[in-house]
């Protein structure tokens, strides 16, 4: 799967939601949840004070994605509503 695009289709939705301050996609960002490819897999985190928390490995983008939703989600509506929209768009995507 193609990193931009996963990662377009992802901001598309995170955008709408919550401040961009909120999170980083593709590398690190300070008081942020974040999300980059380390070596072969790829990391959900928290970032903070330089450093990176709570590491989460994954083995795909779209792991990474889908665990990343879930992290940002308030509650199991608005996590399934965003994971229905992920898959969608990323279908509708060229």
């Amino acid at each position: 799967m193609d990193e931009k695009r996963c990662f377009r289709v992802l901001e598309t939705i995170l955008s709408k939601r919550f401040p961009s301050h909120y999170y980083m996609i593709g590398g690190y960002g300070e008081s942020a949840l974040c999300i980059e490819k380390a070596g072969l897999k790829w990391i959900v985190y928290n970032g903070e004070r330089g450093n990176k928390y709570n590491i989460n490995e994954l083995d795909t983008i779209i792991q990474a994605c889908m665990f990343f939703i879930k992290e940002m989600a308030e509650d199991i509506d608005e996590l399934k509503e965003m994971e229905n929209e992920f898959i969608r768009l990323l279908n509708n995507v060229a």
